[in-house]
């Protein structure tokens, strides 16, 4: 009978024991591999990189993984803020799992980048706070998965997510950008530290009770209705773009905070007041009626904007709902009241001088000419 070698027999044992103690075999049967930084599993030659392994812990000749595992291990140097690896999704179809995943508080910048059948993310130091996924297809964040303690600003791109993962409550700052999102509930459970809100070419078409007196900055596009949605005097950029609101409905001091944004004179070139393009504002009056506000114009000093294309754009009204009568003058109300006022003490003092070194004399011809005048303006 021919006996095994001793050493082959070590070597089966050692296969068996790797392959039931790794966490990863238990992971979806779609993944295959897993990228991790990992001082246990990656040997010292890769640096700063990490390494793929499969789903017994072994290393795997290659650079297409559909899981991020244990990165406790990411290093940093003094001479380089960024850490670069590779993906491939082995299903074509970009599926990616953070099921395992376990990230370095210290990483604050994750960048997926979707080129022909690839993927590159980006890992950055801290002072980044910056993380974004791009071109993933199918993302699982369950929601037990810990985001970085640092991470404040996070980028979905040019998915095709239709679900919005569970947000971390560091974050200050999210784009949502060329996705699928479309429910109207997301937004009410976005955390409250977000003041810099951008929510472009998405399948949203409504947002609906929503506070949003923290927000700062926003951005939408695609909208057709909103509905109780409250800002604050801490909103100092509006953007909307390609909409056709039908019914916007809102309180007093939201119309009074959005009112007093300055209109943007040239679309897409600023970081403060209101910016538009391709916007239509048309609540209807018989709407309105039905919760009990008043129609009323909004953004009334709009001025003549001319397009990229040289056009000049028509200047229709925008009309909301308000509910409440409290309402802020409009700059250009303002500034004809501040006129009227300056014009009223300009006739009282003309007078006063006039009859003050005049006596009794009886006023003239032009002083009563002038007088009546003013008297006209106001």
């Amino acid at each position: 009978m021919l006996r095994r070698p001793p050493d082959s027999i070590h070597i089966q044992t050692t296969i068996v024991a790797m392959t039931s103690s790794c966490p990863y075999n238990s992971l979806p049967t779609r993944v295959s591999n897993i990228w991790v930084a990992d001082a246990t599993l990656c040997p010292p030659t890769v640096g700063r990189d990490g390494c793929v392994v499969d789903r017994n812990c072994s290393l795997a000749n290659t650079t297409s993984y559909q899981a991020i595992g244990k990165c406790s291990d990411l290093k940093t140097t003094v001479w380089s803020h960024e850490y670069l690896m590779f993906i491939q999704a082995a299903d074509g179809v970009g599926y990616m799992t953070m099921d395992m995943a376990t990230l370095p508080d210290r990483v604050s910048y994750m960048y997926v980048l979707l080129t022909f059948d690839s993927y590159r993310f980006l890992w950055t130091h801290s002072w980044c706070g910056f993380s974004e996924f791009n071109g993933v297809t199918h993302l699982e964040i369950p929601t037990s998965f810990q985001w970085p303690a640092n991470l404040t600003t996070l980028h979905f791109t040019d998915n095709e997510l239709s679900s919005l993962p569970p947000m971390p409550p560091t974050l200050t700052s999210l784009h949502l950008t060329g996705n699928e999102f479309s429910d109207p509930l997301d937004f009410t459970v976005l955390p409250r530290s977000i003041t810099d809100l951008e929510v472009i070419n998405n399948d949203y078409t409504q947002i609906a009770n929503v506070d949003w007196t923290n927000m700062t900055s926003l951005k939408f596009d695609g909208i057709k209705t909103i509905t109780n949605v409250t800002f604050s005097s801490k909103l100092t950029y509006l953007y909307l773009y390609s909409s056709s609101i039908t019914s916007w409905v809102m309180d007093s001091q939201t119309y009074n905070v959005l009112n007093q944004l300055d209109p943007i004179e040239y679309p897409g070139h600023a970081t403060a007041g209101f910016d538009y393009l391709n916007l239509t504002i048309t609540t209807s009056k018989s709407a309105c009626d039905k919760v009990g506000g008043n129609l009323d114009e909004i953004w009334t000093n709009r001025g003549i904007r001319m397009m990229a294309d040289g056009s000049i754009e028509a200047i229709k009204p925008f009309t909301v709902c308000v509910i409440g009568a409290s309402k802020t003058m409009t700059a250009g109300t303002a500034g004809y009241i501040v006129w009227f006022v300056m014009m009223a003490l300009i006739s009282a003092g003309i007078v006063f001088l006039v009859r003050r070194h005049g006596g009794s004399k009886p006023i003239s011809t032009e002083q009563r000419g002038l007088d009546a005048k003013l008297t006209a303006v106001m």
